[in-house]
């Protein structure tokens, strides 16, 4: 956290840059990648100390029956973090990158990229740092439920292993851990 700070500074500072080259944006997310890898591994690690969550039978509901929410316009000041609504991913979405023929011609059409993206997950991977109980029971519930999402927990680039110590050592005793939870239950 130390270094994304070093490099980045503060979210609202990166939010206050609005907009960043092309060149910028990818090393800007690079790094939240690996710092985003390494807390999903420490939460993994937390999870496995947890007892085992009741889990309940998911009540599924028909989509008529869904209620309507009334949707309303949400402004963003960089200068109040705090207030953004962000989330962060306790399992990356496969294929977030979106690499791929078409994105990269988009890319290529834009040479300046919005920052705001990159200052959300930024604020996301502190709160989620700072308060990381409710990141890892829900880490334990989803992998009490589906084991095999263990290594999608797990998945990080290439990169990280170049640039956070001991990468691959929080790995195996994630896996070691929640592995044993799961085997004595």
């Amino acid at each position: 956290m130390r270094i994304l700070h070093a490099l980045f500074g503060n979210p609202e500072d990166l939010a206050r840059r609005e907009t960043l080259t092309r060149a910028a944006f990818a090393l800007t997310a690079s790094w939240l990648r690996c710092g985003e890898a390494m807390l999903r591994r420490l939460l993994v690690i937390e999870a496995a100390a947890l007892p085992a969550p009741h889990l309940p039978e998911r009540i599924f509901r028909h989509r008529s029956e869904r209620r309507e929410r009334a949707r309303r316009a949400r402004l963003f000041s960089p200068d109040a973090p705090q207030d953004w609504r962000v989330s962060f991913r306790c399992f990356p979405v496969r294929g977030a990158r979106g690499d791929g023929p078409k994105r990269e011609a988009k890319a290529a059409a834009r040479d300046m990229l919005s920052a705001w993206p990159l200052a959300e997950r930024y604020e996301a991977l502190l709160r989620a740092f700072n308060a990381p109980a409710p990141y890892a029971q829900r880490i334990a519930r989803a992998l009490h439920r589906a084991p095999r999402r263990l290594a999608r927990a797990l998945a990080a680039p290439p990169e990280a292993r170049l640039r956070i110590d001991r990468f691959d050592a929080m790995g195996e005793a994630a896996v070691l851990g929640f592995e044993c939870v799961l085997d004595s239950t």
